[in-house]
């Protein structure tokens, strides 16, 4: 009887801290969805009307403004950075995208002679600084069927230039979904970046 005893509260004790840490990573899953600064301040708002050809929409104008203008774009002639990269996924290197998007939010289609994850991308910047806060795609290379965010934790400035200093890929719960909080399947810490 003594070891029924001790064994039912073994296994209590076991679900107990089972169910403290799905609660844990539940909340830990809200809070970087909702509270932090990549998600902060985001319209959820869907513009119908695409920029007109040749024109930026106001939120790519943001965007180049907060690194740096267009002036400064056009007359560089080299990008030179110092990366750190790591993660779960980094030895591996989709579309049925919606059409409408919202201010903040940029998709770039890269066509098929780039060499990028893949071939479509969203943008997702800060309705007010205009910086990057988050990029999603799909990594074809590492499995078609992938669905990631590339998260921007922290920005530096070079030259009065802003940049994403460090991000994380995590895994999002659907297209442009949620992202989980770990892993981190790639991680992107830039020491140094420089326009020249």
């Amino acid at each position: 009887m003594r070891r029924r005893t001790t064994l039912v509260r073994v296994v209590a004790a076991v679900l107990v801290v089972l169910l403290a840490l799905l609660m844990s990573y539940a909340l830990w899953t809200v809070y970087e969805n909702t509270l932090t600064p990549a998600t902060l301040g985001q319209s959820s708002t869907i513009s119908t009307r695409p920029s007109p050809s040749g024109e930026l929409s106001p939120t790519a104008a943001r965007a180049l403004n907060a690194y740096g203008g267009e002036a400064v774009w056009k007359a560089a002639t080299t990008v030179e950075s110092t990366v750190t990269v790591a993660g779960l996924l980094f030895q591996l290197k989709g579309i049925n995208i919606p059409a409408e998007l919202s201010d903040g939010v940029l998709q770039a289609d890269y066509g098929t002679q780039l060499p990028v994850h893949s071939r479509v991308q969203r943008f997702w910047f800060d309705m007010k600084t205009g910086l990057l806060r988050r990029n999603d795609y799909t990594p074809v290379a590492a499995d078609p069927n992938a669905r990631v965010a590339n998260v921007v934790f922290e920005h530096g400035v070079s030259n009065g230039i802003s940049y994403t200093s460090k991000r994380r890929v995590k895994t999002t719960i659907g297209q442009y979904g949620w992202v989980l909080p770990f892993p981190d399947f790639i991680t992107i810490d830039v020491e140094s970046w420089r326009l020249g």
